[in-house]
């Protein structure tokens, strides 16, 4: 089937566009101090596993919590990295793992079928 997919199709109108991820990093580089990174500014996550805009969005709810604490920035921005950098890394490292899902080939592949189709039958005999 792929092979027939690739014949009937020109590859000069084919793209392929590597997805890539980003890690994140610190804000502790005192020539950016007026400046803080959120989303994928700071750590860009694979559009293939669909966690980007989430962990965008967790990452603005963290920072403006800790703007409104009360601290300083420094110690806003410090708290802000404690929770993001964790989170992020962790994150990158579950994508990888679930476009790895995607790609299994032979047996892999089968058992994967196997327990998503096992998993829809016990979704549907609890209701869910």
């Amino acid at each position: 089937m792929r092979t027939a997919l690739l014949e009937i199709r020109s590859l000069d109108s084919s793209f392929i566009f590597p997805a890539r991820d980003k890690q994140p990093f610190a804000h502790g580089d005192p020539t950016l101090k007026n400046v803080i990174f959120v989303g994928d500014s700071n750590h860009a996550v694979s559009p293939f596993a669909g966690n980007g805009a989430n962990l965008a969005l967790k990452d603005g709810w963290d920072l403006a919590s800790q703007l409104c604490a009360g601290a300083s920035l420094d110690e806003a921005v410090a708290a802000y990295d404690k929770l993001a950098l964790p989170r992020a890394v962790k994150t990158i490292k579950t994508s990888h793992g679930r476009i790895g899902f995607a790609h299994y080939t032979g047996i892999r592949y089968y058992a994967f079928r196997i327990m998503l189709s096992f998993g829809s039958w016990f979704m549907w005999l609890t209701g869910r």
